[in-house]
């Protein structure tokens, strides 16, 4: 074993026999995220929401086409919420290799930022977290087509917005 590194249990745990165990908190969740399948990730994420994110929100996997990328279809997960407030939405986006997940306590006041009733868009960027996970089109031995990670990631993001029905304002 690898010093400081946390072991999993010798008996497969149940996600509520998990967080029944750890008062309050946080690494439960984290430990359920990591390292394992996908559906199990999602189902500790929206624990994780529905535990402390007190304002109304909907998860949902937001279908976008990425036809310059050779993607086909791809979904991008992402939570909403408030969707019929006024104004322009807060995007929030997390940092590499994070999900929506881990903004869970910023939502309440991201929704209602300065006293204001607002509509909030958290995602997964392609790749991460409970979105697909395509593989990266450009770069090996024979790349499909010659575009930056950041180009890729900027083109979902715009794909996954206008989905969304979101107008990006700079």
């Amino acid at each position: 074993p690898i010093a400081g590194a946390v072991q999993s249990p010798a008996q497969p745990v149940s996600m509520e026999e998990e967080l029944a165990v750890t008062p309050g908190g946080f690494a439960p969740f984290h430990r359920l995220w990591t390292g394992v399948d996908t559906k199990i990730a999602a189902k500790a994420e929206q624990a994780l929401l529905q535990k402390f994110v007190k304002v109304p929100f909907k998860l949902k996997r937001v279908a976008i086409h990425l036809p310059k990328l050779r993607l086909g279809k791809q979904y991008i997960a992402a939570l909403e919420i408030n969707s019929d407030a006024p104004g322009p939405a807060i995007i929030w986006a997390p940092g590499a290799g994070a999900g929506i997940g881990w903004g869970y306590r910023n939502y309440d006041a991201l929704a209602n930022f300065g006293g204001v009733r607002r509509r909030v868009i958290a995602f997964d960027w392609l790749g991460q977290a409970n979105s697909s996970r395509p593989r990266f089109p450009c770069g090996g031995l024979r790349p499909l087509c010659t575009i930056s990670k950041e180009q890729y990631y900027s083109l979902s993001l715009e794909f996954f917005l206008q989905s969304l029905e979101v107008s990006v304002t700079p």
